[in-house]
């Protein structure tokens, strides 16, 4: 991602160029939103993934902040992804709260690519054919978002024009509460392994779907314009 520019004599940032991508969750953000000495004493008393169940939350502002970018960068896609800023740093009594094993099963960013080399991931992540996983709620692969139009079809992350007879799909293994969002706003919302919808017009839409009541998926979004 590109570029924030400190404001001269401090203060806040500015964007120097269209941002290319962004966070849309932090673990570590997460962690530490509950304040050190809280989340000191459930690190002691409690097991690694229910500690990390309790302080799990979603992240309302790094979703309102994307959203945000999204629309006032209309012709410049903003890819999210889900990071987990662990470095073993973080030790209570000698021990290592902040595990490399513990915290990526808590959150991974997956991604759509016909082969597995580096090039062809990052290639994938910079067309952001990716979405954001909450193994700590649910594992999930193959979670699916895209759009299709006289049997062609676009994944997530793509960009194409609006028409009457495009459709947009979603395909959730296991099934989960599928939300379907456009410029932030949820248009759809449905308990379900698949989902269908026409698009009503030009917009970015994105989807999250939730398991028992937990955020559980976020997609990147088809930009229809």
């Amino acid at each position: 991602a590109q570029g924030y520019r400190p404001r001269a004599g401090g203060g806040e940032a500015t964007l120097s160029r269209p941002l290319t991508g962004m966070e849309i969750y932090n673990l570590a953000g997460d962690v530490y939103e509950d304040g050190k000495l809280w989340v000191a004493l459930k690190g002691l008393s409690l097991p690694p993934k229910i500690f990390f169940k309790s302080v799990f939350d979603k992240p309302e502002n790094y979703l309102r902040r994307w959203d945000s970018l999204l629309k006032s960068q209309p012709t410049q896609p903003v890819v999210g992804i889900g990071a987990v800023d662990a470095h073993q740093k973080v030790r209570l009594f000698g021990r290592a709260v902040d595990k490399y094993d513990t915290m990526f099963k808590v959150v991974q960013t997956h991604v759509w690519t016909a082969k597995l080399s580096s090039r062809d991931i990052l290639d994938a992540l910079a067309q952001g054919h990716v979405y954001v996983g909450f193994g700590l709620v649910r594992p999930v692969r193959n979670f699916l978002f895209w759009a299709e139009k006289d049997e062609q079809k676009w994944l997530m992350g793509d960009t194409l024009e609006y028409s009457g007879n495009l459709k947009l799909k979603v395909y959730v293994p296991g099934g989960g509460e599928i939300r379907i969002l456009r410029d932030g706003q949820v248009i759809y919302e449905n308990r379900a392994e698949s989902a269908e919808i026409k698009p009503e017009g030009p917009g970015i839409y994105r989807v999250e779907v939730y398991y028992k009541k937990k955020l559980w998926i976020l997609s990147n979004p088809v930009y229809l314009n």
